[in-house]
C-alpha cells in the first residue's frame, strides 16, 4: 500500500488511511470537551490526560 502524495509504504490499508490524514486537514476526532480536533485518536487521547481536562 503506497501513498500516492509521498510513496512512503505501509503494511496495511488502514495505516496508509491513517498516514494519508498527514496531508490533508481532515480531523475526525474531536473533543467532546472543547473546540479542538485530531487526526488521530492517539492525539486525541493524550489531549484528554493533558492539563487542560484533568479531573481536580
Amino acid at each position: 500500500y503506497v501513498c500516492e502524495t509521498c510513496g512512503i509504504r505501509c503494511r496495511k490499508p488502514s495505516m496508509l488511511k491513517k498516514h494519508i490524514r498527514t496531508h490533508t486537514d481532515h480531523r475526525p476526532y474531536h473533543c467532546r470537551h472543547c473546540k479542538f480536533s485530531f487526526k488521530t485518536k492517539g492525539n486525541l487521547t493524550k489531549h484528554m490526560k493533558s492539563k487542560a481536562h484533568q479531573k481536580k
